[in-house]
């Protein structure tokens, strides 16, 4: 990991869209990076340095809350407004193809899986590989109260597991968490929207989607973690079997994919095995 994150910042009305460009890219297609609950680009940066320390350019949209459009008449729409800002990053800076539409290759995490396949339901065409890391949405439909139980059940079990790294972890995995608990408190001042989007992540399942989109020919990886208390591998079973191109059971995943170098460096090596570039 380099000392200083300094990608790109393109500024939209509703988001930043954080870039980082290696000086020879090892593919034309752009790996976005899609957030999951209560953060956003910025919370993955040790996972954007790692996909460009392998050669790959990677985008990921910094949400600015307070634009979401209504819902209801009042209520903020957290989910259409994350899932424009994925769209619009697309178009902003995917890669053209051969017919002049914009792909790209993604790498989504918990709740950003969720939002990525509604977009992809949308816009098939955008999309050539999507990479779950431990997907939120992956089990079968919840009742609402069951749904609010778990939620504040792995709620409580992340905060215990940041405490625990930032008393034991190695000092720049500290700094990580640390610093996505600052963006985490600063999320949740807003009670309406942490709750609506809270509860969308429990409550919404994906289960009818992956197979729409293996029909819409995309290629779909499912990185599933080991003892994950809301979504374990053994619920995703019904879904996935001949429905995503590969399913792969990690400890830690959901972790390391923000707080550790190997949790970035897999899917750099799983998006090469995708595109044949390794």
């Amino acid at each position: 990991m380099s000392h200083e994150f300094a990608p790109d910042i393109k500024q939209f009305p509703k988001f930043d869209l954080l870039k980082l460009t290696p000086e020879k890219p090892i593919s034309s297609i752009p790996v976005l990076v899609a957030p999951g609950f209560g953060t956003g680009a910025q919370t993955y940066k040790l996972l954007i340095e790692q996909l460009y320390s392998n050669g790959f350019i990677t985008i990921s949209p910094d949400y600015k809350y307070g634009h979401e459009p209504k819902k209801w008449l009042f209520l903020p729409d957290v989910d259409a407004a994350k899932q424009q800002a994925l769209l619009d990053a697309i178009e902003a800076e995917g890669c053209l193809n051969e017919q002049g539409i914009r792909q790209v290759n993604v790498v989504a995490h918990s709740k950003g899986a969720y939002d990525i396949a509604m977009v992809a339901m949308k816009h098939p065409e955008n999309f050539r590989n999507i990479i779950m890391v431990a997907p939120g949405g992956l089990r079968p439909k919840m009742d609402f109260l069951k749904s609010v139980k778990t939620m504040k059940e792995d709620d409580h079990k992340d905060k215990e597991d940041k405490v625990r790294l930032i008393k034991t972890a190695e000092s720049e995995v500290a700094k990580l968490v640390l610093e996505n608990n600052v963006y985490g408190k600063n999320y949740k001042k807003d009670k309406i929207r942490y709750n609506l989007e809270g509860l969308t992540s429990a409550t919404k399942s994906m289960e009818k989607y992956l197979p729409e989109l293996r029909k819409k020919g995309i290629k779909t990886v499912i990185i599933a973690q080991i003892n994950d208390p809301m979504y374990p591998p053994s619920s995703f079973s019904p879904f996935v079997k001949g429905n995503v191109d590969e399913f792969i059971e990690l400890p830690g995943i959901h972790g390391e994919i923000k707080y550790r170098p190997n949790g970035g460096q897999f899917v750099s090596n799983l998006l090469k095995k995708l595109e044949k570039l390794s």
